[in-house]
């Protein structure tokens, strides 16, 4: 199952964080056999656009991640490691995304995230339990805010999530908003 903060290809959408049951769910995971993998990647500066760089640091990072578990792979964690291979063109796709998976075949389990944040990440672990300290980082950087910019007879409202931003169009009057004050310490200045 795959959640992202974003709907379509353009991913203005910004209400698909992870809620809280999928991060208790996920922190309650715990594998016998130590073959629950984290994978979280972006990085935040490319060298060339033929993004290169992505595809070799995530097989780098899957041949890491083999070669330390030496014999110890079964079928469940080497069609999970082949997964995370794959995913690679879909990072080509969202550079601007923090990308975080969360899979283990033995449990039937495969989550992605994809964080509108920015953050130089390249991780692959496989243990007991899911790495789960880089995405509560991210959850917190991606707390929204409320920009609201007043010009004249003008507002206009954005909310800020990570590095997205999506604009509150209609969310505000429409009406007159110059307010007209017989003191000029109260109210609107022009």
């Amino acid at each position: 199952m795959k959640t992202t903060v974003t709907s379509s290809g353009i991913r203005p959408n910004l209400n698909g964080l992870p809620a809280f049951e999928v991060l208790a769910t996920l922190a309650k995971v715990r594998d016998e056999k130590a073959h629950a993998v984290s994978f979280y990647f972006d990085l935040s500066s490319f060298s060339d656009m033929s993004h290169r760089e992505e595809a070799l640091t995530v097989k780098h990072l899957v041949n890491q991640a083999k070669s330390d578990l030496h014999l110890e792979i079964d079928n469940g964690l080497s069609k999970d490691l082949e997964r995370i291979l794959k995913i690679e063109d879909e990072i080509r796709e969202t550079p601007a995304q923090l990308r975080a998976v969360f899979a283990c075949g033995n449990e039937h389990i495969w989550r992605e995230f994809d964080l509108p944040i920015r953050e130089n990440v390249g991780r692959l672990s496989v243990s007991r339990h899911f790495y789960l300290v880089p995405l509560l980082r991210a959850l917190e950087s991606c707390a929204p805010h409320c920009v609201a910019i007043v010009e004249h007879d003008k507002a206009r409202a954005f909310i800020v999530r990570g590095c997205e931003v999506q604009e509150m169009k209609d969310k505000l009057p429409s009406g007159d908003l110059s307010v007209q004050s017989d003191d000029s310490r109260v109210g609107w200045s022009h």
